[in-house]
């Protein structure tokens, strides 16, 4: 299978009359690590937000491979939310789908005017889940904050990801 390089050339970031990076170009390659390293508020994350395609630069091009994904710095859900809500957050637009999906298919041997609205709510559905509905999710329902909690997006899905003492799942 081919896996395409994620490609950075000439990105520029600033905010306000404040210039962070300034010509910055990065090919990270399948298979191989880069570190990046400096001084606190030189532009690290603002590269890496960057390059996932979570900030847009000023100018410059990014070319991500298919496959890219992020993981957040900070976590994006309060500390004592538990596993459960977090899971709860990442899946509720799919779940949403499925619920108006299950209702459609319910109607539509008196309705088969709903035949359109039920196509369109199952190709958002099939575009949005690439690893389908978890299996297995792991039992946990104490606070966040006892673990690392964040959401990694792969292409347009969010999945969460939860670990503790070393071991990590991709709930989806």
């Amino acid at each position: 299978m081919f896996h395409s390089s994620l490609i950075a050339t000439d990105l520029v970031k600033g905010y306000g009359d404040r210039r962070i990076l300034n010509g910055i170009s990065v090919t990270a390659s399948p298979g191989h690590r880069l570190g990046l390293v400096g001084e606190n508020g030189i532009g690290k994350s603002t590269l890496l937000r960057l390059l996932a395609g979570a900030e847009t630069p000023d100018s410059g091009t990014v070319v991500r491979p298919p496959d890219h994904g992020f993981l957040a710095q900070e976590l994006p859900y309060d500390p004592r939310s538990t596993v459960a809500s977090v899971i709860d957050d990442a899946l509720s637009e799919i779940r949403t789908a499925q619920a108006k999906l299950d209702e459609l298919t319910a109607a539509l041997p008196d309705r088969p005017d709903l035949l359109d609205e039920y196509g369109d709510v199952l190709e958002w559905a099939q575009a949005h889940t690439t690893c389908g509905t978890p299996t297995g999710v792991p039992s946990w329902s104490g606070p966040v904050s006892a673990w690392t909690t964040s959401a990694i997006t792969a292409g347009s899905t969010r999945c969460p990801v939860a670990s503790a003492r070393g071991s990590a799942w991709r709930l989806c």
